[in-house]
């Protein structure tokens, strides 16, 4: 059993030590010359959740630590929902980073749908500055233009000086897909 008064304790602490982080954040970006609107803590998942989208969806770019296996955090649980419902751009950054992202090769997922075209279109900047770029498109069945198709976003990231090549891949999922993944080697 647990005393509801240490469970406050915890909270009180945690709540804390989230407000120190956070305003340790602003801080850091403000000198950077990053404008940042600044924070909010939630009580509960589904506000969490409604707050998450609420705020992502005016921002410009949203960063997230990528899920650790073996090492849950809270934020683990809202990675899918600021990836499929904000409708902006988001990195998530890997948690084994030890440098700065560098954006050198990105892998784009490509299906052809509105949150794709979204999700390509909002990636241009980081695009522009890797040295290779692939899309893979994926497919849920197979039609007579996708080479076509393969070549239409390829000369279409051409147009933004982006040196693209493209191949389409098989998929089972029902689900629109978007992603932009980036590494380094």
């Amino acid at each position: 059993e647990l005393r509801y008064d240490l469970i406050l304790a915890v909270r009180e602490r945690s709540a804390q030590r989230a407000a120190a982080v956070a305003h340790r954040f602003v801080d850091t970006a403000r000198l950077g010359g990053v404008d940042v609107d600044g924070w909010a803590s939630c009580g509960s998942f589904s506000e969490t959740n409604r707050q998450l989208v609420a705020h992502a969806r005016l921002c410009d770019l949203a960063i997230v630590e990528q899920a650790e296996p073996g090492r849950p955090k809270p934020a683990d649980a809202f990675i899918e929902t600021l990836l499929m419902r904000t409708g902006r751009p988001a990195i998530v950054v890997p948690y084994a980073h030890d440098r700065p992202a560098v954006f050198n090769h990105v892998t784009v997922a490509w299906d052809a749908s509105v949150v794709s075209a979204r999700a390509l279109a909002d990636s241009i900047p980081f695009l522009q500055r890797a040295s290779s770029v692939e899309v893979i498109c994926v497919e849920t069945e197979r039609l007579p233009d996708d080479r076509a198709r393969d070549e239409r976003i390829v000369r279409h990231l051409a147009r933004h000086g982006i040196d693209a090549r493209a191949r389409t891949i098989s998929s089972t999922l029902s689900k629109p897909l978007a992603v932009i993944c980036a590494g380094s080697k």
